[in-house]
């Protein structure tokens, strides 16, 4: 709300610093409707201020005429209070209004002109109409950029917003553009050890994550660390979050050993600086609670996903949607413990919390329904009928397929509200929207869950356009689905698209590249093409070469299933070089005892001996036996 006030104090035109009105009664009056509508306003008191603007509206015409700067700056002034009630169409009417009043006119006030610009721009935002914000607030940065200069606060502001609204968009180069201009301004006028300065390096190292370079993430979020830590007071506040942002990106590399220790860190750094009772911490344990889940070690997971929710709820309300993520989660937990009564109670739980703080139709309520459409499901695949885990009504089908009547009625719903959901929600959308395509496929429902693919991949090429990298999973998916079903031109086809894609967004050394390369020559492979599987195989290793570290596990795992590929049509000198090297990465990266190294050392030793180097063969086996015996002992 703060910055709610501080906005109006800066866009309400206060009326006697320049108009020049005759001394009239009806002029007093009309000057101090606008205030009593200001201080309204500040107060919070919407609908009275609302009264005071309307007929402060009334007057301004009465006294000037419908084209006059005063009539202009009452219809912004009734406009941001609209917006507050939430009467957004009547707000957006009177911002335009004001335009089309100023636009007419010319001299000392043709500057309100950005000044509405930026509020009517702001008002979209609100509604998350982001591609009409797009460009309005773009015209406002124009006007803004001319008349008070490039290094202006409210220039700063704008490039803000429009670095946000470019990322939810998926146009992901404008967004980096925008943040690495924020972030030269911030680090000249603030200082390069700044907390805004280490926020704006989280942001793009949240970017680039998204965008798949892991790489260059990672250095962004070192640096977004480093610099907290050299800020005044050592920003602590956001010090566990920057840890635990690190964390997820050595987590989405598998570099699950680095993953693990950095997010008890941001646990400890927060509980640290913040207090073991802090929503922060609370967020920290979140995050190390999820961890621990995906690692299936259930019995610490259960407890951070129980204590954060106890401090969620302390703070925050029982009803807050946060409240709700904590819950979800915990339902996902006991599912995969097939605690199934106590699954679908939390489930239920968290669906009440986001429809009361969200709104039945919005997209966290759709990811709800998706929790409790899949529990439906599989019991309805796998719960005897004599043991309902709920009070159900059920109709007269037998209690299986009743299940999964009502999982298919939930999948549905959450479909609708997906489908009309704005854009920053995609990701969200694809990955629940999958949960449906695999309920219709493991049906035998096949036309319905290409029908469902289809319509999820003309979502987001019309959400992002139709090269835009963000939505390379789902067409991977899809890509999968086709080959799964025999469809092989169609999955050829989409692989090879992804790799444009991947070329086309991030060039040809990028991780996202090589990766698309390389599931292009496993597919040709399958299919028995190994002349095609050999040239992608060697183009995603030139491309994993050039961008990954020496260390990278991916590159690893490329050379090792290359080395697979070459042992497996007997070109064994083809294959050693990339054992050695696959070999010479995990024996950096794995425990000394790591079983694996065993069984790639065996692997090694039927190679090199087929490749007539028994002295090498003998070593290799040598070795992995010793490795086993330490591991028997």
């Amino acid at each position: 709300m703060k910055k709610t006030i501080l906005t109006i104090l800066v866009f309400f035109v206060l009326l006697g610093n320049y108009l020049e009105i005759p001394a009239k009664t009806t002029e007093f009056e009309w000057k101090t409707e606008n205030q009593k509508a200001i201080d309204f306003f500040k107060k919070q008191d919407f609908e009275k201020a609302a009264a005071s603007g309307e007929n402060a509206l009334k007057m301004a015409i009465e006294l000037y005429g419908n084209v006059h700067h005063n009539a202009a700056v009452s219809c912004n002034n009734l406009a941001e209070i609209y917006g507050s009630l939430k009467r957004f169409e009547e707000a957006e009417s009177l911002f335009k209004r004001a335009l089309e009043i100023e636009e007419k006119l010319s001299g000392q006030y043709k500057s309100n002109v950005g000044r509405y610009l930026y509020n009517l721009a702001n008002l979209y935002e609100k509604q998350k109409k982001f591609s009409l914000a797009e460009p309005v607030y773009l015209k406002a940065l124009d006007i803004y950029e001319k008349k008070l200069g490039p290094k202006a606060p409210l220039v700063l502001d704008i490039l803000t917003n429009l670095a946000k609204i470019s990322r939810i968009l998926g146009k992901n180069n404008e967004a980096e553009i925008y943040f690495e201009r924020i972030l030269a301004l911030n680090k000249e006028l603030k200082g390069d050890s700044h907390p805004e300065v280490a926020r704006i390096l989280n942001n793009l190292g949240a970017l680039h994550y998204q965008n798949g370079d892991m790489t260059k993430a990672e250095q962004l979020l070192i640096q977004a660390g480093e610099t907290s830590q050299k800020s005044p007071g050592k920003n602590v506040k956001d010090m566990g979050k920057y840890i635990s942002n690190l964390a997820a990106i050595y987590y989405a590399q598998g570099k699950s050993e680095l993953a693990g220790p950095l997010f008890r860190e941001a646990l400890e750094t927060c509980e640290k600086n913040l207090g073991k009772d802090h929503p922060d911490s609370a967020r920290a344990m979140f995050n190390l609670a999820a961890y621990y889940s995906s690692n299936n070690l259930y019995s610490e997971a259960e407890l951070l996903f129980n204590e954060a929710l106890r401090i969620d709820e302390k703070h925050l309300g029982k009803d807050h949607y946060l409240v709700g993520d904590d819950l979800s989660e915990l339902g996902k937990l006991y599912y995969r413990q097939k605690i199934y009564s106590t699954a679908e109670s939390f489930f239920t739980r968290a669906l009440n919390i986001k429809e009361k703080n969200c709104g039945s139709n919005h997209p966290g309520v759709a990811g709800c329904l998706v929790n409790l459409a899949s529990l439906y499901y599989y019991l309805g695949k796998s719960i005897p009928p004599a043991s309902p885990v709920s009070s159900l009504s059920l109709s007269n089908l037998s209690l299986s397929q009743s299940y999964l009547c009502q999982s298919e009625k939930l999948f549905n719903k959450a479909l609708r509200i997906f489908e009309s959901s704005p854009a920053e929600y995609m990701g969200l959308i694809i990955y629940n929207l999958n949960y449906l395509i695999v309920f219709y496929e493991e049906q035998n429902r096949i036309e319905e869950a290409l029908t469902m693919y289809q319509r999820i991949v003309k979502i987001a090429q019309e959400t992002y356009g139709p090269d835009n990298p963000i939505f390379i999973p789902l067409l991977r998916n899809l890509a999968g689905f086709y080959s799964d079903h025999r469809m092989y031109i169609d999955a050829e086809n989409i692989f090879k698209r992804i790799v444009e894609i991947n070329k086309k967004g991030y060039g040809v050394f990028h991780p996202g590249t090589g990766d698309s390369l390389e599931t292009l020559a496993k597919f040709y492979q399958q299919r028995g093409d190994f002349n095609n599987a050999e040239r992608y195989y060697l183009e995603a290793l030139v491309s994993f070469q050039n961008c990954l570290g020496p260390q990278d596990p991916r590159l690893s795992i490329l050379m090792g299933d290359m080395a697979n590929f070459f042992k497996e049509r007997g070109q064994f000198a083809r294959a050693v070089p990339l054992y050695e090297g696959a070999m010479a990465i995990y024996k950096k990266i794995l425990s000394p005892g790591s079983l694996y190294l065993a069984e790639m050392l065996e692997t090694m030793a039927e190679v090199y001996k087929k490749a007539n180097r028994n002295k090498d063969a003998r070593a290799c086996r040598s070795e992995a036996r010793k490795i086993r015996r330490k591991g028997n002992s």
